[in-house]
C-alpha cells in the first residue's frame, strides 16, 4: 500500500497536481490506490466511465487485499463536468479531488462552447483547478490521457510544453508510465511494475517503482527510487 507521507509529499494540498500517462498502464488503479489511504474526504470524479464500474474496480482490491477496514470515500460520475460546477462541490468541505480524466472538463457550464484551440482550453483548465485548490486548500489530482505511440515509448515531460508553463511541468507534473510496454520482462507471473517520473528542485527527473499486484491492479508497495535522468 501507498504510504500516506509519500501522497502528501507526491501531492500536496493547495494545488493541482497532474498524473499523465498513455492509455491502460494504471493511472485509474494508481489513483484508487490514493483514494483507499486517504479515504475520508476525499471525491472520487469520474468523467470516463460510470461510478458502479469505478466501485467495482475498489471492491476487487478490498477483496484480494482482505482489508478489514471499509472505504468510505465518495465516488461520483459526472460527464462534462465545469469549472464553475466542480467550485460547488469543493465547497462541501472535501480535502481531495480526484478527477478522471480531467479534459473532459469544460471550463464554462455551457456544453454547447467549444475552443478552437483544445491546447489553450486545457491551459485554462488546468489553471483554473490550480486556483480553486489554492483557495480552498485541497488537494486536486487530475488524470491526464497523454496520446498513444504506433512504437511503444516513454512519455516525456515534453510532451505538455505546448500548453503548461516550464515552471508548472517541473512542480506540477507525474508521468506514470509500465516499464513491461517496453521491456516485457520486467514482471512476474503476479507482479508487474509501475513507475511515477517527477522532477526535484534541481530539475532532474526522479522515478519512483511500485510493485502492482496482476490480478486486482492494486499497489502494493514502493520498491525503489532513483535520480538522474531516465
Amino acid at each position: 500500500m501507498i504510504n500516506i507521507d509519500y501522497i502528501t509529499a507526491k501531492f500536496p494540498k493547495g494545488r493541482l497536481t497532474i498524473l499523465a500517462g498513455r492509455p491502460f498502464v494504471g493511472k485509474t488503479a494508481f489513483v484508487l490506490s490514493i483514494a483507499r489511504v486517504l479515504n475520508a474526504g476525499l471525491l472520487y470524479l469520474s468523467l470516463k466511465e460510470e461510478a458502479f464500474k469505478v466501485v467495482e474496480t475498489v471492491k476487487l482490491q478490498e477483496q484480494k487485499k482482505r482489508l478489514l477496514k471499509r472505504w468510505s470515500f465518495s465516488i461520483c460520475d459526472i460527464p462534462g463536468l465545469s469549472i464553475e460546477e466542480l467550485e460547488c462541490i469543493i465547497k462541501k468541505q472535501f480535502s481531495t479531488i480526484i478527477i478522471n480524466y480531467v479534459e473532459l472538463m469544460n471550463v464554462v457550464n455551457d456544453k454547447d462552447v467549444r475552443y478552437e484551440d483544445r491546447n489553450e482550453e486545457k491551459r485554462l483548465i488546468y489553471e483554473r483547478l490550480d486556483h480553486l485548490a489554492k483557495k480552498y486548500n485541497c488537494r486536486i489530482i487530475g488524470i491526464s490521457m497523454l496520446g498513444r505511440f504506433k512504437k511503444p515509448e516513454v512519455p516525456r515531460f515534453e510532451e505538455y510544453q505546448n500548453f503548461l508553463a516550464p515552471s508548472f511541468i517541473n512542480e506540477r507534473l507525474i508521468i506514470l508510465h509500465r516499464p513491461s510496454e517496453y521491456a516485457p520482462k520486467q514482471q512476474t507471473k503476479t507482479t508487474d511494475y509501475i513507475e511515477l517520473i517527477s522532477k526535484n528542485q534541481d530539475g532532474k527527473e526522479v522515478v519512483d517503482r511500485f510493485s502492482v499486484d496482476k490480478k486486482t491492479q492494486s499497489v502494493i508497495r514502493m520498491v525503489n527510487r532513483r535520480a538522474g535522468d531516465v
